[in-house]
């Protein structure tokens, strides 16, 4: 089980979206935050969320990137973000 999902604010709000497969229990999410600003300079900042399922990942996310987004100064152009998840592996069977 193999989640990636792509989240794009803009300034009619964001939209999500999910490829793969969602996990049925929390997994811990890499995240790939980017902020544009006005002179063209892109930032990209890493973070982890240890424990989330896929409805919970995106407030969380997005809390994060809105303080982000406070220490910039507001002068964001364009922000997103890009989290991958896997499952466990599925335990093999005896027989």
């Amino acid at each position: 089980m193999t989640m990636t999902v792509l989240h794009t604010i803009g300034p009619n709000g964001g939209h999500t979206l999910p490829k793969g497969t969602r996990p049925s229990k929390p997994v811990r999410w890499d995240v790939s935050v980017w902020l544009t600003l006005p002179s063209g300079e892109k930032t990209i900042h890493a973070m982890t969320v240890p424990s989330a399922l896929m409805f919970d990942l995106v407030p969380a996310v997005n809390e994060r990137v809105s303080e982000l987004i406070a220490e910039v100064g507001d002068q964001v152009i364009g922000a997103g973000w890009l989290a991958h998840g896997r499952g466990a592996p599925k335990r093999k069977r005896k027989r």
